[in-house]
């Protein structure tokens, strides 16, 4: 009874509905349903882009083993650190792009030939 609140209220299968006016799969209750899907999306997937992202092996030289073996309020703090120094990095290589961008525009300079 529990099991099938949970599997209604969260649209994973409406076992309120009369036969016919929801027409489900007789099978419904065994098949995959991508709500239940806790391989993508899931902590695991969050933390393994978190980890890419935000260059934890750069900053930290933890592995990503070594990095989830951590407690979780020391990993929220790595992540925090990361994410400003990776902001940080972003702006500055946007600021010398665009430093070499602008300069770009001019024309070459020419060149004295030596006589």
């Amino acid at each position: 009874m529990l099991m099938d609140r949970y599997e209604t209220t969260f649209g994973i299968r409406n076992h309120d509905a009369e036969i016919g006016e929801d027409a489900q799969h007789p099978f419904g209750v065994i098949l995959f349903n991508e709500k239940e899907d806790v391989i993508n999306g899931g902590a695991m997937h969050e933390r393994m882009i978190a980890y890419h992202d935000k260059n934890i092996r750069e900053h930290f030289g933890l592995s990503f083993n070594e990095f989830i073996d951590q407690p979780s309020w020391r990993v929220e703090l790595m992540l925090k650190l990361a994410t400003g120094w990776v902001r940080k990095a972003t702006a500055s290589a946007e600021a010398a792009l665009n430093q070499l961008n602008a300069g770009s525009d001019k024309p070459p300079k020419q060149q004295i030939k030596n006589q």
